[in-house]
């Protein structure tokens, strides 16, 4: 038997070959992430396709093949399981329910098979243990790829003089000749382009309409045949409500992103298409028509109930208990009518219903269930009630709808209506009818129009773009007119003369675009229009430093080649899909989808309309009610094969897709000023070598539990990379007013983001505005991050980045923040399941740091996409979003490998070498290429971490206070280097003296050096793993020592002086040496690095993490530690260290603290002066380690400012630098001569010190 989780079979050899399998159940796991101790049926390779929880077993095959589950083999479940499956039993089968269905990803199609493994049966149910897939002899055919040369090479509106316009519903259109003269196209070539305000269909297998269609116009010219004053033309435009016929009934749909349809008018190219007469015109007819089903929709979109998803609802019931509406059908007939009424409620305790009446008789009732106590995360019940009634004789239905709950809170989304009317012109408005009655039958009817006159024309619509005006004859006093009945035809009865006609508004010119002839690219960028600036500089940045070809688009005119002008977000993926249909090899398809622009699920402004915010679009599920099903998802963008689109949770990404959430310029220009400045990977250091799992406590473990398992599956996948634990419930908890807190978790936490790490992953819960109930990471926390090491965020946890929401997220304020955060984030945006989490999370480790096929690493789009899609099915997913470049690769080392050659002189090939504690240890090694050569030009330093024995540690169990019930969670960690230190590499090698300290644990076990290296002068990198070693015991013949470490330490600058002034939060930097090393393993009881405010117990800090060892040796180094805020005035600080043999050493500083001091500039100057292409503002001062707001403004003589910088920098030492790019200037290239340049400085709540110098600027 085999255990899987995904398993992709290659190919089936013979027809009829059966392969075996089986599950390995385990515990039931948690659900919910929040507030929810409902446990679900697992096993191993789960997948959760949807809110139900029911585990499903999925198989991928390479090939298109019919699959059959033959041989299944059950046991029982356990009782767990089955109280489980008893509350859904309507989802369980009587027999083996199985799936297949063809995937296709870039262009490739396989099988996915997809199972589920529980059968209700008389006496409960049964779950599959062992079972056999057999391939059949079905071949399944996928959906054949669209061709390239659908698409137009050209778009209509490349050259030319263009209008828009814009209708507002359904209708005949009127624009008089006058109003065409008034915009300057007041001609007989007056064409019209467009197909109005219907929705795309997101179904990409349906018919699409390309580019911008030409719409036929009937043109009134008037008894002199000249098109001129007093003349006009009408064409049939549409509008944002749609209606199809389904099932016997007209139902409608609603534009979820438009409330207007556009066209488009142009007079270039000569006389357009006109509305034509019927060339052929029917004379039999099998029976005369003189009736037509007519329909009407109420609906009001005017709140969402829980901000997502696509659905608005209307009228509010509950203090008020009725709404009256009338719907207009003039010569309505007593027939059968058909009425929907779609309607929600919010009530916990009772039923509730809703009555609808149609002139004082009730047609239809909705009665709607209590919301169960448990049902957190949906906010209401909904119903869509289906009625049939008799309509009574006359002109309008006058409705009444009523609701019986006072108490509760109830909505009205819509209620449509069909009746029968007599086919009859009323008035001089125009008749839109259609006949359902001889569907299907092969015949033709005559229609019999009453009430017309002598200048009524009827128009065949059916096809907008070839409209026909019908062959009619009078019929005693009827217009006849024969058509046929086999397929819905859809007619309009005009009179065109004098007859009353909708008017369209004039929306403005519209520039020349071409996006039809953009070539093939790897990345596009669709962009606010405001951000146009910003996105054209990052991908700038990408095609120097990346050689990608790169497009930029505003996404408004996006709308005028691919929906006609209207808004519609599947107007993005058609403009992307043309891209990857036009493919004739993988090279050529797009790999990267970035969405340059905030985004809502208010798409049309509909909340907000008196303030207006340019937005994305957004893609929102229908479900607007239930919290877990409802979702925003940008993966929607990435669907392009033809078959995608409408099952999203089975469809597979095809490109990688990200968004930047940002709706101000500066909010743009800091987001990609991060982007650039991560990619260009200038801050060496091993913090690139390091990757964090956060884990939450509590919930029986569930989050260590998870975190650690996906901790371990990145060591084992990548054992260069140091995994960092920091799980909450392995340190003390304490309480205080405020609540829970994890003190030293959080500062531990704090610094990792501060001193940086390649990846920060977190499990557990969130929300909005932060982490974990003990506050672990706040919104606070997150404005006042001043850090420039980035790491790529992994949040599995709710809603931290539910970027469409009117509110701001953590998850964006990280992004956003100018002066710190992240780059990027692979988070969530809506409420989500732990389970599928875990699951997920795994996936996108197993991706993180693997290249493809030529070598390259993947980016973190490439990742997410690869990810999402071996999770194929889940729909839990598509609640996780990209936030940030999709282009961007980790800079993880790269691209060399550091080995170690030998341990004490001893090669690796012998018996293993065994370190003890206080052996002088000599380390060598050397970077190899990939071609296992020394890298001889390599030459820079090695940072080297010696790790001590795996320990077990056993969490807290905090949150249980009895002992008898605790529960921790016990897993394997080395949480702390028994060394670190820093080694200089020549000509490619190394070697190192140091001695192993005194505080390791003295049994015997595998030890662990991990490596970073780096070249400074190329920017050249490399890792490196190796454990052939032993740690333990001690060396019985070590030199002895009782001499502490020698200290000296200042406040802010070595300029510092006892007693002196500082700011409330100054640095603090001692320097150390010692014979034997500084001990900062912090194992050892008290033998920490301790720095102690006024000799108070609560207010001391171990300083292990921060020591930082001299490059080249072991005996020296240097502490750097930024201080909380610390009270006005005397204070004395006092700081304790250890060597390795645990001798101790102290320094005391008294001072006193300031508030509001301002910052001391020692100096401030250019270099080089005279400056000829690039200048730097050099600002020395006693702030490191402070965020300074830096400001340098150049101005020539006569006062004008011709260039200026603001910034806020942080900077680790005492000197803070601006550069200024003279050959990139705002204003073009700046002239020799002398310039004056004011240098500012200030800090929070400080005056600002100032300086002005003279700068000499040669000739460029």
């Amino acid at each position: 038997m085999k255990k899987i989780h995904l398993l992709i079979v290659l190919l089936f050899p013979l027809l009829g070959f059966a392969e075996s399998y089986q599950l390995t159940w385990r515990a039931p796991q948690k659900w919910n992430m929040e507030n929810d101790d409902q446990k679900v049926p697992t096993f191993d390779g789960a997948f959760y396709p949807d809110a139900t929880g029911l585990p499903w077993w999925n198989l991928s095959v390479s090939e298109i093949v019919g699959l059959e589950v033959i041989n299944p083999v059950y046991e029982a479940c356990t009782t767990e399981e089955t109280l489980f499956l008893k509350q859904r039993v309507e989802h369980i089968p009587e027999t083996l329910l199985f799936k297949v269905r063809t995937v296709t990803e870039r262009k490739v199609s396989s099988t996915l098979l997809s199972l589920l493994p529980f059968v209700a049966t008389d006496g409960g149910f049964k779950k599959l243990k062992s079972f056999e897939v057999k391939h059949t002899n079905t071949i399944q055919k996928s959906a054949a790829a669209l061709p390239a040369d659908r698409y137009a090479a050209h778009s209509v509106l490349r050259n030319g003089t263009w209008q828009k316009i814009k209708v507002n519903k359904t209708g005949i259109y009127k624009i008089t000749y006058e109003e065409l003269a008034s915009i300057g196209m007041a001609s007989e070539n007056i064409k019209v382009y467009g197909y109005g305000g219907n929705m795309i269909d997101e179904d990409f297998r349906k018919p699409y309409i390309d580019d911008l269609p030409e719409v036929p116009i009937y043109m009134e010219k008037g008894a002199d045949n000249v098109f001129n004053e007093g003349d006009f033309i009408l064409f049939y435009g549409k509008g944002p409500t749609a209606w199809s016929y389904q099932y016997g009934r007209f139902r409608h749909r609603q534009n979820v992103y438009s409330n207007a349809g556009y066209y488009f008018l142009t007079t270039d190219g000569g006389a357009g298409k006109r509305i034509v007469p019927e060339s052929d015109p029917l004379t039999s007819s099998n029976g005369d028509i003189t009736s037509f089903t007519d329909y009407f929709v109420h609906e009001r979109d005017l709140v969402n109930l829980i901000n997502s998803g696509r659905e608005f609802y209307g009228e509010e019931f509950g203090s008020k208990s009725y709404y009256e509406f009338t719907a207009p059908f003039p010569n309505m007939l007593s027939e059968t009518a058909y009425v929907v009424l779609d309607v929600a409620t919010r009530f916990w305790n009772y039923y509730s219903t809703f009555r609808l009446y149609a002139n004082d008789v009730e047609i239809c009732t909705a009665t709607l269930p209590p919301l169960e106590g448990s049902a957190i995360h949906e906010f209401a019940k909904t119903s869509n009630s289906v009625a049939y009634f008799t309509s009574p004789v006359g002109n309008q239905l006058n409705l009444n709808l009523t609701f019986n709950q006072p108490t509760a809170r109830g909505w009205l989304n819509y209620f449509e209506l069909n009746v029968k009317r007599a086919l009859k012109m009323v008035g001089e408005a125009p008749l839109f009818f259609r006949n359902i009655d001889y569907l299907a039958q092969r015949k033709t009817h005559r229609y019999l129009l009453s009430n017309a006159n002598a200048t009524t024309q009827v128009w065949n619509i059916t096809n907008p773009f070839n409209i026909i005006q019908m062959y009619t004859e009078w019929v005693e006093q009827d217009l006849a007119f024969v058509a046929s009945t086999d397929t819905l035809n859809e007619f309009v009865a005009v009179n065109p003369s004098y007859g009353q006609f909708f008017v369209p508004e004039f929306v403005g010119a519209v520039a020349n675009q071409d996006l039809h002839a953009l070539p093939q690219t790897d990345m596009i960028i669709i962009s606010n229009v405001d951000f146009m600036g910003e996105a054209q500089r990052l991908a700038e940045y990408h095609r120097q430093a990346d050689g990608m070809s790169v497009v930029v688009v505003d996404g408004s005119i996006i709308f005028n080649e691919f929906s006609s002008g209207t808004p519609d977000a599947s107007a993005y993926r058609r403009f992307v899909k043309m891209f990857y249909d036009r493919a004739v090899s993988p090279s050529d398809m797009p790999r990267y989808l970035l969405l340059f622009g905030d985004g809502s699920f208010d798409n049309r402004g509909i909340l907000y309309a008196e303030k207006p915010i340019r937005r994305l679009l957004t893609f929102q599920s229908v479900n607007s009610v239930f919290e877990t099903s409802s979702f925003v998802v940008d993966d929607y963008f990435g669907f392009l094969d033809d078959s995608e689109g409408i099952d999203l949770a089975y469809d597979r990404l095809d490109i990688g897709v990200g968004r930047f959430p940002v709706y101000s310029l500066e909010q743009a220009k800091a987001v990609v000023d991060k982007t650039i400045g991560y990619c260009e990977n200038k801050i060496l250091g091993n913090w690139k070598n390091q990757a964090v799992f956060v884990a939450d406590d509590g919930d029986d473990n569930m989050h260590m539990k998870d975190a650690d398992s996906v901790a371990n599956l990145m060591a084992r996948l990548y054992p260069e990379i140091l995994v960092r634990k920091l799980y909450l419930d392995a340190y003390q908890q304490e309480v205080s007013a405020s609540g829970e807190r994890y003190p030293l978790a959080k500062e531990i936490f704090q610094n990792y983001i501060k001193f940086g790490t390649l990846m920060l992953n977190f499990m557990g819960h969130g929300g909005y505005n932060g982490w974990t109930n003990e506050q672990l990471l706040t919104a606070e926390d997150m404005l006042n991050m001043y850090n420039d090491r980035f790491s790529l965020w992994i949040t599995a946890t709710c809603d931290f980045a539910r970027f469409d929401d009117f509110k701001d997220t953590g998850g964006e304020q990280v992004l956003r923040n100018s002066h710190g955060g992240t780059y990027g984030l692979f988070t969530t945006t809506r409420t989500v399941h732990a389970a599928p989490n875990y699951y997920l999370n795994r996936e996108f480790i197993n991706f993180l740091l693997k290249k493809d096929a030529n070598g390259e690493q993947w980016s973190v789009g490439d990742v997410m996409r690869l990810a999402k899609n071996a999770r194929n099915g889940e729909s839990n997913k598509l609640a996780f979003s990209l936030l940030g470049d999709p282009a961007v690769k980790l800079v993880s080392p790269r691209p060399y490998k550091v080995l170690t050659d030998s341990i004490n002189f001893h090669p690796l090939s012998g018996v293993l070498d065994t370190l003890k504690a206080l052996d002088e240890v000599y380390l060598a090694g050397h970077i190899k290429n990939a071609d296992s050569q020394i890298v001889e030009d390599f030459n820079g330093f090695v940072h080297i971490s010696i790790f001590d024995k795996e320990e077990t540690i056993t969490t807290i169990d905090n949150d249980q206070p009895d002992p008898e019930k605790k529960r921790p969670y016990v897993y394997l960690d080395r949480p702390n280097p028994i060394f670190q230190g820093k080694a200089y590499v020549v000509n490619g090698e190394f070697n190192f003296k140091f001695l192993l300290p005194k505080d390791i644990r003295y049994n015997f076990g595998t030890g662990r050096i991990v490596y970073y290296a780096a070249d400074e002068t190329t920017g050249s990198e490399a890792n490196g793993n190796f454990t052939n070693f032993v740690v333990g015991g001690e060396n019985p013949n070590f030199e002895f020592d009782d001499v502490g470490p020698e200290i000296t330490a200042y406040l802010n600058t070595p300029e510092f002086r006892q007693g002196g002034k500082v700011n409330e939060t100054p640095l603090f930097v001692a320097q150390l040496y010692d014979k034997s090393g500084i001990n900062t393993i912090g194992t050892g009881i008290g033998h920490d690095m301790i720095l102690k405010l006024d000799n108070d117990p609560l207010k001391e800090w171990s300083l292990n993490y921060y020591y930082e060892s001299t490059i080249g040796s072991y005996q020296q180094g240097e502490v750097r530690y930024k201080l909380t805020e610390i009270p006005e005035g005397k204070h004395t600080l006092t700081f304790r260290a250890w060597d390795l043999q645990n001798n101790s050493s102290s320094i005391s500083l008294n001072f006193e603290v300031v508030k509001g001091l301002q910052p001391c500039l020692y100096d401030m100057y250019a270099y080089p002066n005279p400056a000829v292409s690039q200048v730097r503002f050099v600002y020395e001062h006693d702030r490191p380690d402070a965020p300074l707001d830096i400001q340098a403004t150049v101005y020539d003589l006569s006062g004008r400012a011709i260039w200026k910088s603001d910034k806020i920098l942080i900077t680790n030492a005492n000197k803070s630098e601006v550069e200024w790019d003279l050959w990139s200037s705002g204003d073009g290239v700046v002239c020799p001569g002398i310039y004056l340049v004011r240098m500012e400085v200030s800090v929070s709540h400080s005056e600002k010190i100032s300086k002005t110098i003279k700068l000499m600027i040669k000739g460029q």
